[in-house]
């Protein structure tokens, strides 16, 4: 491994059109069990230079980093061996490791290493021997797991309602490996965690072989609690079951070189350059991997990764995504397979394996993605990184991009193309200028921040990338593009308006896939939404006894925007009179917007609220939502009433059984602000279908927020409680038709009578 580095000021000729090649081969050693492995790469060059055979590996950086220098000669050192297995023991070689192309300065940094195909083969060796020890634990191991999912029972003593049909159908869509998918409307009690968990740890067993997972896709961090609790179940029959919670990285690193964490990823920087944990880290983790799989522990979380890591001084997140290669199942969030810049690339870029899919909270799954796929680029940011760097290559492209942006369309946009289409624009929606320009912005934003510290340069940068990233996908549709804001400050918006390809292609990765939702209600919108609208698609009724649940509906509200002042005062009223009547219990009021909250809170007298109304706080820290919900105890002495935001993180992902709470009261039909992006969906949809465009944009979305706040009352089969909606709307059959069968909805126009409905029914608990 002789280093030499070799500044090049001009290209090499065959740099100009390089084509990267797909390569495999055989490595076969006899002294090594398993003695035989299969090497697969893409290399980026190849070419002869006299009697040298040179091996070229490209990487996108303009210089090599430190931490990662061993493993990019070793990604490079495979290629060798491979393109070498037809050449003499001692034919020349040579690794070219290239950095620098990409920039649009002529200079390249390229590092060399003169090698033959023996010396290659001997490098090799050690790491095979190392990675065959890892194969033979892994085949040690899926021989034994298997063995036990054939034989395992039900996670509980015996399933619930509806919960073996549930598991009957993901079963038979998972089973045949064929990349079927099927979409399940399952209401809270019927028990979907375990419902689809164990149909899929059944049918997992039948893999042949090929690396094989589950994963587990939740909306939100508290979605990982029920399947963890499932996993740790069925871990009690299944002894190998091994199963990991991926961690975001700002929240899972510790390490004093990430400036900017505590779960802000975009102020969060890994620095592996600063970092001790980095550095070294390809050289320490085996052991730490090592010492994880052959330890008791079969739950790889975050607590779990976060000493073992410490102990071998690696890094954490890293450590975690190694790990969870040698887990069964794999419980995280939509990002790492829907967000396109965090996917896990190691499982879903490239060949594959056989993985099912388990989607839960599916109806959250469209809009997550639109907020992925979506890019913005403003003007005035531009302007203001541009401050003190004028004369610089970096602040002349700062305030050539802002211009771009100000002048609007006829500089951004593509001539002659459709700026909101369903269909392919082969061209793209961005003019060839503006797309230069921004490739012009990037290179001189990377030279710069090779010599200087700048965070808000730096953000800006990965919002380019992103912005030209999703400019690429959205040439085929579902995407448009325009710009808004006064003269100074616009912006130019790329907008994710139509998910479903999106959502259809990354499902497709996997061998199986199930998008299940306790409200995914009507079937044609969500089927249409998730990209699958002739996939099957079940419905389940709720288990609990109807009886359980009183459903009333007060329509001599007008809670429509531009009636809505009108309401403040008779709301507040309402709400202290009903607050009053009841004299104790738990109890969340749901309004459609903060300032909708505030404006009626303003008007509630000071004597009732202070004591008994608890607003959400805005922030989302997990510990300001745990101390707001731990306030909602069970067997309450007086009364508590929470005041809350439809759609907000306390009217889904809730659990308050029992008396923890008894009764929503939901202000309004959950309706979307009008806004730009909102109307942008109704026209698009509108397009497609006339009369799909308002209940596409506005009026499922809303229903499907109201449907969630009401299933945070009954989270049990002996729990009791009342759901008030309020709002003349309801009296009209669109709304009726539109909520659960299962409810059976009363409604008033008289407000005492509301009240003694519900005193009577509550005084019953």
């Amino acid at each position: 491994m002789a280093e030499k580095a070799v500044l090049y000021t001009v290209k090499p000729e065959w740099l100009t059109e390089y084509k990267s090649n797909e390569l495999s081969s055989n490595f076969a050693d006899s002294g090594i069990d398993p003695a035989e492995f299969m090497l697969e790469g893409r290399i980026d060059g190849v070419y002869k230079d006299g009697d040298t055979t040179v091996i070229c590996e490209i990487k996108s950086a303009d210089e090599h980093p430190a931490s990662a220098a061993k493993a990019h000669y070793l990604q490079a050192a495979v290629y060798a061996f491979i393109e070498s297995r037809e050449l003499p023991a001692d034919a020349k070689l040579r690794i070219d490791i290239i950095y620098g192309l990409y920039s649009d300065h002529d200079d390249l940094k390229i590092y060399s290493f003169a090698e033959t195909p023996e010396s290659v083969s001997r490098f090799l060796r050690p790491y095979a021997v190392r990675y065959g020890c890892f194969v033979r634990l892994m085949n040690v191991h899926n021989d034994r797991i298997r063995q036990q999912l054939r034989e395992l029972p039900f996670i509980f003593d015996r399933f619930r309602e509806g919960q073996r049909r549930l598991s009957v159908n993901v079963y038979n869509t998972l089973a045949p490996f064929d990349g079927s998918v099927l979409l399940c409307q399952a209401p809270t009690g019927i028990g979907k965690t375990a419902g689809t968990l164990y149909p899929a740890l059944k049918a997992m067993r039948f893999s042949d072989g090929e690396k094989s997972a589950i994963f587990y896709f939740t909306a939100r961090g508290e979605g990982a609690r029920p399947p963890f609790d499932a996993l740790k179940l069925a871990g009690q029959n299944a002894g190998e079951l091994r199963y990991c919670v991926l961690t975001a990285k700002d929240k899972i690193c510790s390490f004093e070189a990430a400036a900017g964490g505590s779960g802000n990823n975009r102020n969060f920087k890994c620095d592996p350059e600063n970092c001790d944990a980095g550095r070294e880290h390809y050289d320490r983790v085996d052991a730490a991997i090592q010492e994880a799989i052959l330890g008791p522990e079969r739950c790889f979380d975050r607590r779990f990764i976060s000493v073992l890591a410490r102990k071998h001084c690696v890094c954490p997140f890293e450590l975690m995504l190694d790990l969870s290669e040698f887990c069964d199942v794999i419980i995280c969030d939509y990002n790492y397979l829907f967000d396109p810049e965090s996917f896990l690339r190691r499982y879903f870029e490239g060949k594959g394996g056989q993985f099912f899919f388990l989607i839960d909270e599916a109806h959250q799954l469209p809009d997550r993605v639109r907020s992925m796929y979506s890019a913005y680029l403003n003007a005035s940011d531009f302007a203001k990184l541009a401050k003190g760097k004028k004369r610089l290559r970096i602040g002349k492209n700062c305030l050539k991009t802002a211009e771009f942006i100000e002048q609007g369309s006829d500089l951004l946009f593509e001539q002659g193309t459709d700026p909101c289409s369903k269909e392919p624009v082969p061209g793209g929606l961005l003019s060839k200028e503006f797309l230069q320009q921004l490739d012009q912005f990037t290179n001189a934003a990377a030279e710069y921040l090779e010599s200087h510290e700048n965070d808000a340069l730096r953000l800006q940068y990965f919002d380019v990338l992103h912005f030209m990233k999703m400019h690429e996908v959205a040439k085929d549709g579902g995407f448009t593009l325009r710009t808004t804001g006064e003269e100074g400050d616009r912006t130019v918006s790329l907008v994710c308006i139509d998910p479903a390809r999106i959502i259809h292609d990354k499902c497709a990765l996997g061998r199986g896939t199930v998008l299940f939702s306790g409200s995914l209600l009507p079937a044609n919108y969500y089927s249409g939404q998730l990209g699958y609208p002739d996939a099957p698609f079940v419905q389940f009724e709720s288990p609990f006894p109807r009886e359980n649940l009183l459903v009333l509906a007060a329509t001599g509200f007008d809670t429509r925007y531009k009636y809505r002042a009108d309401s403040y005062g008779r709301l507040a009223a309402f709400i202290v009179a009903l607050g009053t009547a009841l004299k104790k219990g738990n109890y969340i009021v749901y309004f459609n917007s903060y300032s909708y909250l505030e404006s009626v809170l303003e008007l509630i007298p000071e004597d009732f609220r202070d004591g008994c109304v608890f607003v959400q706080p805005r922030s989302s820290d997990a510990a300001l939502r745990k101390e707001f919900l731990d306030g909602f105890r069970q067997e309450p002495d007086g009364l508590r009433l929470g005041f809350c935001v439809l759609g907000g993180n306390f009217s889904e992902g809730v659990d308050l059984p029992g008396t923890r709470l008894s009764g929503t009261i939901i202000v309004g039909t959950g309706l979307p602000q009008v806004g730009d992006n909102t109307e942008l969906m109704r026209s698009y949809y509108e397009s497609q279908q006339e009369g799909y465009g308002y209940n596409n944009a506005y009026f499922y979305p809303g229903i499907n927020k109201v449907i969630q706040a009401a299933g945070r009352v009954i989270r049990t089969e002996t729990d009791r409680g009342f759901v008030l909606l309020i709002d003349r709307r309801y009296r009209f059959y669109d709304h009726r038709a539109a909520l659960p069968a299962s409810w059976q909805l009363e409604a008033y126009s008289n407000e005492q009578k509301i009240i003694d409905r519900i005193v009577a029914f509550i005084s019953q608990i």
